[in-house]
This record gives C-alpha cells, structure tokens and sequence, in this order.
C-alpha cells in the first residue's frame, strides 16, 4: 500500500483536493459514470495514461476513500497524508488526483449593454488618503450593468502619470467601501458573496438587519453609487461628471408553489448568486465543505442526487459547470433555488437540476425538493465575458420546473433571473 505526503504540493491544490473528497457523498462522485470520464482526470503525463480512457479511480477505489474518510470524524480528510494505505490507491491514482485540481480549464466565455444612471459624484473625505491631485483626470466610466447579484463597470482613462484606480460603493446594504486596482485595469465588478448570512437579508423576520458590512453582499433590488478615481502614489483624482454612477440591481421573480395546499411563496427580497465551475473540478472551490452553498444541510432526498457540499449536480453522466440562484426567507426560515446547469462553449444550456429547500445549518428535518430528469422548462440566454479583461458572462432566463422530495411531496418552483456568473 502506497504511502503519500503533502510535502511540495501547492497548499490551494491541497485545499481543492480535500475539500473534493470532503464533498462527494457517493462512490460514483469520485469515479464517475463509465465508460465517461469520470471527474478525476488522467494525468497524461504520468502513470498508465497511455491507456485508452485513461485509468481513472474506479468505483471499489473510491468508495474505500469514503470508508476511510468515514473514520475520521466531522473534520475528514485534513491533509494528504491521509489517504496513504488506501488499497488500490496507488501513486498513479494519487498523481491525478494533483493532476485534476492543479488543471486549469477556466471558460474563456463579453459585449454587454449600457445601464447606469449618471449619480452626483461621491463626497471624499480630507485625508492622506483621498488628496485631490490636480495633475490626474477622472476616468469616465463608459459602461455600467447591474444584473441581480454584480455590478459591474468599464471605463476609460488617459493620465499619463496615474499607477492605478480606485473603485467606491455605497448605497443600501453595505458601508461605503472601496479597493484599489493596478494600473493595467480597465474594468471591475462587485458582487455578493455567495456564503448565507441571514443577516444581510433586511425585511426577513428572523433579520435581525445589522448586513451594512464592508464584505460588500448586494441584494437584489439594492442602490448603490458607484465612483471611480486615477490614483498615484500621493493622491486620487477629482471626481468628474462622467466619474460616478448610480445603479439598481436587478430584480428577480420568484415563485414557489404547494400543489397538495396550494400555498404559494412569492419572496421580495433575496441574495442571489452564481458561481462557474472555472477549473472544471466540479466543485465551489474556496468555501469550507458542507458551509456554503451549494450545500444541503440535514436534507432527507436521497443521497444519489443530494450532492452535499459544494458540489456541482451531476445527471446522466454530464456534470453542471455553472450554479445561479437565491436565499430568501420564508416567514423567518431561511430557504433556497439553485439552478446547475451545463453550458458548452457556443453557450447553448443543458439544464441539469433545480432544487429548492431548507438554507438553515444543523436544523433537524431541513429538507431539499429535486426535480426529477426531464421536468425543467427554461428559456436561457448566456452573455460571453471577456476573460483578458476580467469581464464576467452573464446568464439571464426564466426556469419552471417540478420538484418532489423524497417522501413524495411536490413542489412548482418558478423563477427568472439576470445573474453575472463568477470564476470563483
């Protein structure tokens, strides 16, 4: 049995190793549906890649990894060493395991349409950091969009003197903040992070609405002014008349229905999200397993189409690279959509999996609704970013599908959405 080390292996590929195998809860996450290639890729480098298809970790391998990380308590795997006396966990295996989450297959998927509102230029504050410098012009912003969960800004600039920028947000739902950009940008966007905090929700009963947090979280439906200055090492530019804009994000609809009660849901206010599978490694990479989403905490569907963690949901063998939905409340129950869906490189979508449910950590009886294959109805419309200049891609769309959880009860779930979907 072969003995493995995290010695000289990058700690952000350690991270996404672990957090992979912490996040799959069945044998066929880590192997895959064969004769497909499964979600480990061969490295072709190394080992028996010579093979045809590859030799990937089959199903008897992978389901040992979960009995061994079944001994090792709530935490899991932890470091790489772990894995050492796995039977039939050799050093090939080991090797693609690196291979498949150092590849970086990110979509190079932009060309989007004006839609800011010119905005009284923000009041800077006397300090060292905010020097007005004459010497340097204000940049003119050229091109504002607000989707449900980003805003995101280009702009134009012609100091010849200036090292940088600096982006400014304020408005509902966050303190006024800013961040400082290298002198090559020419574009920026702001977004909501993807992890639950029920507190950013203002208007939920169980809010407690102290969300003005400088970690930036927009909420559909949001304001916000946004202003860009030049910077140099001593100081900013004047604000300009084409330097500031104010902006609304989007709003989404969202409906969700009871068909044994007719009881309906029609939440107001939500955080969105969106998140590509940039690295193709099938999971959220840089949240803690089972404490961000997409996560289905203490649901009772069953376990083949849970996908607990931060996976990306996976039917017929074709797994989704691209999550968009929302948290909202119900009542003061925090719940939530989320949408896995597949999108090839002409942007055509193949809609994967809708789910609904239960957002509340460690509460018995939390429960998930999943809509059988073939039950989606969806109109979809993706938008290429341009990756050379940080610019997302933008997917807009309208979903109905059926949901059934596993005691049988259904649920209609409908929604339609404008989300900027991101690298993370």
């Amino acid at each position: 049995m072969a003995t493995f080390t995290s010695d000289g292996i990058d700690p952000e590929i350690q991270q996404r190793v672990l957090e992979f195998l912490n996040t799959v809860s069945v044998d066929s996450e880590i192997a895959g549906i064969e004769p497909q290639e499964g979600p480990v890729l061969d490295d072709p480098t190394k080992g028996y890649s010579g093979q045809r298809g590859g030799y990937d970790i089959g199903l008897t391998v992978a389901q040992r990894i979960l009995d061994k990380r079944a001994t090792l308590g709530d935490a899991g795997f932890t470091d790489l060493s772990q894995l050492s006396g796995i039977s039939g966990l050799g050093q090939d295996k080991f090797d693609d395991l690196i291979y498949t989450f150092s590849h970086s297959s990110a979509p190079t998927l932009p060309g989007l349409v004006n839609g800011g509102e010119p905005a009284t230029p923000a009041i800077i504050t006397t300090s060292p950091l905010w020097t007005q410098s004459s010497h340097l012009t204000p940049p003119a912003l050229t091109f504002v969009r607000a989707t449900d969960n980003a805003i995101i800004l280009q702009w134009e600039d012609d100091n010849a003197t200036a090292d940088g920028y600096r982006v400014s947000l304020g408005g509902s739902g966050v303190l006024a903040t800013h961040f400082d950009l290298p002198g090559n940008n020419r574009t920026a966007w702001l977004t909501s992070k993807m992890v639950f905090v029920p507190d950013i929700l203002s208007g939920g009963t169980g809010s407690t609405n102290q969300g003005r947090v400088s970690a930036m979280p927009l909420i559909a439906e949001s304001s916000h002014e946004v202003t860009i200055w030049a910077t140099d090492p001593n100081a900013v530019s004047e604000s300009g008349p084409n330097s500031s804009a104010h902006v609304t994000l989007s709003v989404p609809s969202i409906r969700i229905e009871d068909p044994a009660t007719g009881r309906t849901i029609t939440p107001s206010t939500v955080q969105p999200f969106a998140v590509w599978d940039a690295n193709g490694n099938g999971i959220v990479d840089g949240e803690p397993s089972g404490a961000a989403f997409p996560r289905y905490p203490g649901c009772i569907c069953a376990q083949t189409t849970t996908r607990r963690g931060n996976a990306f949901d996976a039917v017929a063998g074709v797994r989704a690279n691209a999550v968009v939905g929302y948290f909202f409340y119900d009542g003061n129950a925090p719940q939530f959509i989320a949408y896995h869906l597949f999108v090839d490189s002409s942007n055509d979508v193949t809609p994967i999996s809708v789910l609904y449910g239960d957002a509340e950590v460690g509460v018995a009886g939390n429960r998930v609704w999943v809509s059988p294959p073939g039950t989606i109805i969806h109109t979809i419309q993706v938008t290429s970013g341009v990756a050379n200049i940080n610019l997302p891609d933008i997917v807009e769309g309208t979903v109905t599908a059926e949901t059934k959880a596993s005691d049988g009860s259904n649920r209609i779930v409908e929604f339609q959405y404008s989300l900027a979907l991101l690298p993370k």
